[in-house]
């Protein structure tokens, strides 16, 4: 897993299959966008794979797949960018084969383009980047949330003599 970013954090939130987790915001932070929310306490990551059972309070090891920005950038600025241009080139090549106007074709084209390029990115980009390989997981619990002990715990520790009192 060349590249890939390590983050250790604690598990503030619990959902079906995934955990939302809040780090300290490090060097690294300024490069990356999967946090989805920050606070006065950390950044947090939301909707991290937990195939280790980690629940709310555990500090927890945060694997973060190389590549996963890069993809996002392609299909969040090329994509669109590149239908634009095919869009305006295709209208434009249309306009005087018709004998239309063939900057006026290549605009309603090139706007029709990225119409079709925002669709595109917004349907192929959260199916890419929400899949297994691009999405953060935790990776192994540090340390387990301390569980407030019983009451009747305490007392069994105190023994008889000292629980009556």
């Amino acid at each position: 897993m060349d590249g890939d970013l390590i983050e250790t954090g604690e598990v503030v939130g619990v959902g079906p299959g995934s955990v939302d987790v809040r780090i300290s915001s490090t060097d690294a932070c300024a490069k990356c966008s999967h946090c989805s929310r920050v606070d006065k306490d950390g950044m947090v990551i939301v909707d991290v794979r937990n195939d280790v059972d980690a629940s709310t309070g555990d500090a927890v090891e945060v694997l973060i797949p190389a590549g996963t920005d890069i993809r996002a950038a392609v299909y969040a600025y090329v994509l669109p960018v590149a239908a634009l241009l095919l869009g305006y080139g295709a209208g434009n090549a249309l306009g005087r084969l018709l004998g239309w106007d063939p900057d006026l074709t290549g605009a309603g084209f090139a706007l029709a383009g990225v119409a079709f390029g925002m669709l595109l990115m917004r349907s192929r980009a959260r199916k890419v980047l929400s899949s297994d390989r691009f999405r953060p997981r935790v990776r192994a619990i540090m340390a387990p949330a301390r569980q407030p002990r019983a009451e009747s715990a305490v007392r069994a520790e105190q023994g008889p003599a000292r629980a009556g009192r």
